[in-house]
């Protein structure tokens, strides 16, 4: 069957589905104070932006967002291999594992999105 030859690469897909960029900057804008010069303005920039990634530090966006979907996607196939293996004996887990990674993967990448958005708005504070 033509199914089975492209197996192998679901797991790649679902994993590649549950990446998210990490914050290239804040996602506010910040302007010069008045009566201040634009070197000045461009210190105070380096200089907040070195705290704002000391304060998400050790954890990156991306460190975040990844460690999210690959435990969702590990609860979710433990779970449905479990489930699985209670209803329908050895075939069943097979089966529920399948099913459980597939949910665990699309849970993974909403709880990928919410650590990322989470540590976006820790950076822009």
């Amino acid at each position: 069957m033509p199914s089975h030859r492209y197996a192998p690469l679901l797991p790649a897909l679902l994993l590649g589905a549950c990446v998210s960029l990490p914050p290239e900057g804040p996602a506010v804008m910040a302007l010069p104070g008045s009566g201040r010069s634009f070197e000045q303005f461009r210190f105070d920039d380096q200089i907040c932006r070195a705290y704002a990634a000391r304060s998400i530090s050790p954890q990156t966006p991306e460190g975040a967002a990844v460690d999210s979907a690959v435990a969702s996607a590990v609860l979710g196939t433990a779970v449905g291999a479990a489930v699985g293996a209670a209803v329908d004996g050895s075939s069943g887990a097979a089966v529920g594992a399948g099913f459980g990674l597939l949910a665990g993967s699309i849970s993974g990448a909403a709880a990928s999105s919410a650590s990322s958005y989470a540590l976006q708005r820790r950076y822009d504070q």
